[in-house]
């Protein structure tokens, strides 16, 4: 291996090393607090046990948007005068221990700026004037919350009644929602604190075992135990805070050990944001190959190889974590939130192997363009919580989530890398001089070979959900809108090898029609679930304007390929005579 390629790795690996380990130090809290150990104690909450710090995250997710609690600076320092930074960041947890802790009028938790309220209806409703960033504290809502619950009882009851609500009525319900979340987490009704002491005996929150009366001892002492956590951190004693949620971390590793382990490593895993690392890396691998393929350096291009390697082995180590924590082997796909970063882990994965193959670096750019965007699309479906929720009944079943599902996420893989190596394609031949006949004939066999194995795994995975089907409904096919959609992708990519076989299309038509194939197959991966009809029907029907942009987006490429080959910039450069020799 040449000495620059050498060099290449060995600065990727030291800054991917870099990165990774900005993860991994220790958390500044802004408190002497224990928050680290706090936020591992186990609770249940949307049916599953799970860390203080993921119920922390959520619910912050929920109702601030953010993944971190912003609090304002009174009296910010020269450098963040300079950066213009008007906050500072601290973790959910310490929002979440606030909350629970709200003993008087002085709470913290009163005056974070956390609820976002960005109708101006809805602003007006509660009396307050837009501001930069339109977060409100919870103080400046208190004596609004009659009146928003009221009016929320009332759009609820004309929702029940299938009528139409106005944007002012939905966006006033999410804020009584919001909240009431808040409420729940304050008043100790939610999350259930209490686990199992005996037999016949479940979780429960505070609440309930303080109206079950003195039978259950060991449960009575347990709330004594939450008890001194929460009056110790409202009152700021640190070390007695410490101490008491050590005893109590000690002590649910006696009574139910596996979920006090599994919470420790899912707040571990919560703090070290593998998908975060993952979208920086695919911003920095995708830079690195362009780089690399433009000024045709083939460092640059190893480098951005092994960034990918890095983000893969952080991306199934996570996928994996995933597994873990809810209980399924062999399950990556579960939601909408863990196809996003299946299909982006499947793109790498392949990126790598047809890099192996082609050594051409074309892989590797395409693996940031799909990985990059799958990325976005699962933060933005984080934001309505947990995203290791509980599965519907009718999908509560391992061995068709690890083959069905997971066929059909390989078969989107694989359609969505064929559509961007055609847009790929399609931008060299109008924009580069060289990209010349051996290139485009390398590239239309990689999308031609990638169509094929998309066409394979969309079949059977769509027979294998028609098998399912027919187990868990009593028919194989039923023409749902999903089913519709899986096969709309089966269909189109069988259109493009037919039109290859016969000669209808050549290496340019292959490339666009792969194009159109990202708009077919995100209209089954996304679009079908938000129409709100059919047996599929689990996605938010707010994500349909970034749906239609994508496909717009695809119809725009589309119609760039289609201008006149003898204008396309590699075309004028491949029928250009030679030059003649000097002399």
């Amino acid at each position: 291996m040449k000495r620059s390629t050498l060099l290449a790795v060995g600065l990727a690996l030291l800054f991917a090393l870099l990165i990774s380990g900005r993860y991994l130090r220790p958390t500044d809290y802004g408190t002497d607090m224990d928050l680290d150990t706090f936020g591992q104690l186990p609770v249940v909450k949307d049916g599953r046990v799970k860390p203080m710090d993921t119920v922390a995250r959520n619910a912050l997710r929920i109702i601030s948007g953010k993944k971190k609690l912003l609090a304002p600076l009174d009296e910010p320092n020269a450098i963040q005068k300079l950066l213009r930074r008007k906050h500072e960041s601290r973790p959910a947890i310490v929002w979440l221990a606030d909350a629970m802790s709200l003993s008087d009028q002085a709470s913290p938790a009163l005056y974070h700026e956390t609820f976002r309220i960005d109708h101006p209806e809805v602003l007006a409703s509660v009396e307050l004037e837009p501001t930069k960033g339109f977060r409100y504290p919870l103080a400046k809502l208190v004596v609004h919350k009659p009146a928003l619950y009221e009016r929320a009882h009332g759009i609820d009851a004309r929702l029940d009644r299938k009528e139409k609500i106005s944007i002012f009525e939905r966006k006033s319900l999410d804020l009584a929602n919001r909240v009431f979340l808040f409420d729940q987490l304050a008043r100790h009704q939610q999350p259930l604190l209490i686990p199992p002491t005996g037999p016949g005996t479940d979780w429960r929150s505070l609440m309930m075992v303080g109206h079950a009366g003195p039978g259950d001892a060991e449960a009575i002492g347990i709330i004594g135990d939450w008890q001194k956590m929460l009056m110790a951190y409202g009152e700021g004693r640190a070390d007695d805070f410490n101490q008491a949620v050590r005893e109590y971390r000690d002590k649910l590793a006696l009574l139910m050990p596996r979920e006090a382990a599994k919470a420790a490593w899912e707040a571990k895993y919560n703090r070290f944001e593998p998908f975060s690392q993952c979208l920086f890396f695919m911003v920095a691998l995708g830079l690195l190959a362009l780089a690399g393929l433009l000024l045709k350096k083939r460092p640059l291009v190893v480098a951005a190889n092994t960034l990918a390697v890095w983000s893969v082995v952080i991306w199934v180590g996570a996928l994996v974590a995933r597994m873990y924590f809810q209980d399924r082997p062999w399950v990556f796909v579960t939601n909408l939130y863990s196809s996003a970063v299946f299909i982006g882990c499947g793109a790498v994965l392949f990126a790598l192997i047809i890099e192996s193959i082609y050594r051409n670096g074309l892989g590797t750019l395409v693996a940031a363009v799909i990985g990059f965007p799958t990325l976005l699309i699962a933060d933005y479906l984080s934001a309505d919580g947990d995203t290791m929720e509980m599965m519907q009944a009718v999908l509560d079943t391992n061995g068709w989530l690890a083959t069905h599902v997971t066929t059909m996420a390989i078969g989107y893989v694989l359609t969505f890398f064929a559509g961007a190596l055609g847009a790929i394609y399609l931008f060299a031949g109008l924009f580069s001089a060289n990209f010349d006949k051996q290139n485009q004939h390398e590239l239309s066999r990689m999308i031609y070979g990638t169509i094929c194995g998309a066409l394979l795994f969309s079949f059977v995975g769509t027979v294998l959900g028609g098998i399912w089907a027919d187990q868990s409904w009593g028919r194989f096919w039923g023409w749902d809108v999903k089913e519709n959609g899986a096969l709309i992708i089966v269909l189109w990519n069988v259109l493009i090898l037919h039109a290859r076989w016969g000669g209808l299309i050549r290496q340019r038509g292959i490339a666009l029609l792969a194009v159109f194939g990202n708009a077919i197959t995100a209209w089954s991966w996304f679009g079908v679930n938000m129409l709100g009809v059919g047996l599929h029907a689990y996605a938010n029907a707010s994500g349909a304007p970034y749906l239609i942009a994508f496909v717009v987006g695809q119809l725009l490429i589309m119609g760039l390929g289609l201008v006149p080959q003898r204008l396309w910039a590699s075309q004028r450069a491949n029928s250009a005579p030679p030059p003649l020799p000097k002399g």
